[in-house]
C-alpha cells in the first residue's frame, strides 16, 4: 500500500493540486485502500485494485475499483458521534472520514466490481458540474 500511496501523492504533486486538496485525497485514498485490504481482500492479496485520476478546471476526480464482494460504503450508516467514545462499537469513522474530505462520492458496481468515484473541487470550480463523465465548469 505504501507503493501505491507514494505513487499517487507524486500524481497530485504534478499535477499541481493545492496541498490542502492533496491531504484530503491521501486521507481519503490511504482510508479506502486500508478497507479494500483488511475488509474486501482480507487472506486473499491476488486480486485486482485500480486508482484512476483525472484533473480539470480545479476539480479532481479519482476512481477506486476492486474485485472484491459488493460492497456500497455510500449506503453505510453514520457513526453516532454524540455517543461516548467508549460505548461506540468500532468502526464506520473511516467512512465518515471519507465522505468529509471530499466533495462527492458515488457506488456502482460494474463487471462484478466496485467502483467508488471520489470528487473534490477547489477555488473557481465549487460550481463544476460531470456531464457525460467529464468535468465541466458551470
Amino acid at each position: 500500500m505504501g507503493a501505491c500511496m507514494e505513487a499517487f501523492n507524486q500524481w497530485m504533486e504534478e499535477a499541481g493540486l493545492p496541498e490542502t486538496v492533496r491531504l484530503a485525497l491521501a486521507l481519503a485514498v490511504d482510508e479506502l485502500l486500508a478497507n479494500i485490504l483488511s475488509h474486501a481482500y482480507r487472506q486473499d492479496r491476488d486480486r485486482q485494485l485500480s486508482i484512476s485520476a483525472r484533473c480539470a478546471a480545479c476539480v479532481v476526480e479519482l476512481t477506486l475499483g476492486d474485485d472484491g464482494p459488493f460492497f456500497d460504503p455510500t449506503q453505510a450508516p453514520q457513526p453516532d458521534l454524540c455517543v461516548p467514545l467508549e460505548q461506540r462499537h468500532a468502526g464506520g469513522l473511516g467512512l465518515w472520514l471519507v465522505r468529509h474530505a471530499v466533495d462527492h462520492v458515488s457506488y456502482r458496481r460494474f463487471d462484478n466490481r466496485n467502483e467508488l468515484t471520489l470528487r473534490k473541487s477547489w477555488g473557481d470550480a465549487s460550481d463544476a458540474v460531470v456531464e457525460h463523465g467529464e468535468i465541466v465548469p458551470h
